[in-house]
């Protein structure tokens, strides 16, 4: 009987530390993020909320507050992600340009006289 609440206890300890995250675990999240972000092209198509992504990650590495690291690489987390988004979507938006221009060509070509049908 005294076992199973000893195991009890043990993996509530555990568990409660698992939560608590180490300080580097935010810092690493944000740099991940920007790489992220600057994979999918961001430094192109969305400059701002990556250079803001990159200044919070520098904020974040330079508080001398715990919390106030945490929050900034938050932020920075954010802001990458922000970033990769409207890359995404710019890249989307350039496929269905290029698809619709294609469509168009092809179009053409089987509406004029004298073209195989």
């Amino acid at each position: 009987m005294r076992q199973p609440a000893i195991l009890a206890a043990a993996a509530l300890a555990l568990a409660a530390c698992a939560s608590d995250a180490p300080p580097q675990a935010p810092l690493a999240r944000a740099e991940q993020a920007i790489r992220s972000a600057e994979g999918v092209g961001a430094a192109q198509a969305a400059p701002l909320p990556l250079r803001i992504a990159q200044e919070r990650l520098a904020a974040a590495r330079s508080a001398d507050d715990e919390a106030r690291s945490r929050r900034l690489a938050d932020e920075a987390v954010a802001s990458a992600e922000l970033a990769q988004a409207q890359a995404q979507a710019a890249r989307s938006q350039q496929s269905l340009a290029d698809l619709r221009r294609s469509a168009a060509g092809q179009s053409e070509a089987t509406t004029r006289p004298g073209s195989p049908q």
